[in-house]
């Protein structure tokens, strides 16, 4: 896991995986030597049949240390948002509710806009990009109540808007 964790560095060094020296996900243990790592670091080994990169066992086996997950989940970070201003902290294990929009999500949450116009803003203007900003939001032409988006009004529909004002020759 790549966060800001809010332990000491004694704590998280004999929780670093060895091939991507970042705090285990999925802690795999070998058996053959008893280190752990990713279980995404260590599934490709497995799948080639390549040795342990720690004792050079030919056949390492293992299993997911659901102890240890359990501890890396309970360890404190700081929401991968600080830096936009989210001042949310708590364990690991519940970052995945803090970030889910359909939960109230973390308001600094960066999402696309569901209207598809390309933008990416954050959850608390989602709200305000969608009523004021998209060029895809749906709006009624002054001049004739057509109903459109945003968007196409000066190109596509005002041309051929029949209440759209025509200057005098």
């Amino acid at each position: 896991f790549d966060y800001q964790f809010l332990v000491s560095p004694e704590i998280l060094q004999d929780l670093n995986c060895p091939i991507c020296h970042l705090v285990l996900c999925e802690p795999y243990l070998t058996g053959c030597c008893g280190t752990h790592f990713c279980f995404s670091c260590f599934y490709p080994l497995l799948l080639k049949q390549a040795p342990c990169p720690m004792c050079n066992n030919r056949a390492p086996q293992g299993i997911i240390d659901k102890f240890t997950d359990r501890r890396i989940n309970a360890l404190y970070i700081k929401c991968p948002q600080c830096e936009l201003g989210c001042k949310w902290e708590g364990p690991l294990g519940t970052l995945k509710v803090h970030l889910d929009p359909a939960k109230g999500g973390c308001e600094f949450l960066l999402v696309s806009c569901p209207m598809e116009c390309g933008l990416t803003v954050s959850l608390s203007l989602l709200n305000q990009h969608q009523m004021n900003d998209c060029p895809r939001r749906i709006c009624t032409c002054k001049f004739c109540h057509y109903q459109g988006m945003y968007g196409d009004m000066p190109n596509l529909h005002w041309p051929v808007c029949e209440g759209f004002p025509v200057p005098c020759p």
